[in-house]
């Protein structure tokens, strides 16, 4: 990425999903965006606790906390209006060309948002452990009629270590043992391929560990039914 934001040719991500499976793009987020995000963040946190204690409400809901907005034609309209001011340059960023640019050479022209949610372990919190998986793992368990290939932009809205639970990958064709720590800084992003498999440790740090994740697909993924899976808005 040159200092623009702009993405060089050189920066061949496609050919290191391909490869490996995942791949870094540094400092993907911009400042505003890494504040819009966060604020979001804090504010579905506070909406899903209800009173509770937010990292009891988080531990609750297996540190995944989903956007709660209308599915459907109206899901981008929907999803700017929903916590005000913060999420507004979210959406910008979600259906950007910055995003349709780096899944240009991935996914193709016509991306499709197929889901997003915050990713968030607690301080201290044992039980935020993700064990090894594979994120098309769940299509197996929905009655879709063929795989629809999709990536996640892993965004990462603290700075990662092992201690506060990074990502670890495991390069196509590697063994178990050989798979790679990802300590990122807060606004890196990693690409994952849905057929890579990755896991991460628990947060033992005294602070937060936030990432905002969201996935897109080649196109649609629908049921046999014809109705989507999760998402299905084009960019």
């Amino acid at each position: 990425m040159d200092s623009d934001g702009n993405f060089c040719e050189e920066e061949d991500y496609a050919s290191s999903v391909a490869e490996r499976g995942f791949a870094i793009v540094s400092s993907f987020a911009s400042a505003q965006e890494l504040d819009a995000m966060r604020s979001e963040c804090a504010m579905a946190c506070e909406s899903l606790a209800k009173g509770m204690d937010a990292e009891d409400a988080v531990r609750r809901l297996g540190c995944v906390v989903q956007i709660p907005a209308q599915h459907g034609a109206g899901y981008k309209g929907s999803r700017e209006r929903l916590y005000g001011a913060c999420s507004a340059p979210v959406s910008s960023m979600i259906f950007g060309e910055k995003v349709k640019e780096l899944l240009a050479s991935l996914i193709g022209e016509y991306p499709v948002l197929f889901n997003e949610q915050y990713i968030l372990k607690p301080p201290q919190c044992a039980d935020s452990t993700f064990p090894w998986h594979r994120d098309d793992a769940s299509m197996a368990e929905q009655d879709c009629e063929f795989q629809v290939p999709y990536v996640s932009l892993w965004i990462a809205l603290d700075d990662m270590s092992r201690e506060n639970g990074c990502l670890y990958a495991l390069p196509y064709g590697k063994e178990r043992g050989e798979e790679k720590p990802l300590r990122l800084n807060a606004g890196d992003v990693v690409i994952l391929a849905c057929d890579v498999w990755h896991r991460s440790e628990p947060n033992s740090s005294d602070f937060w560990r936030r990432a905002y994740m969201v996935q897109y697909s080649q196109e649609a993924i629908m049921t046999r039914s014809g109705a989507p899976v999760a998402l299905a808005v084009g960019l």
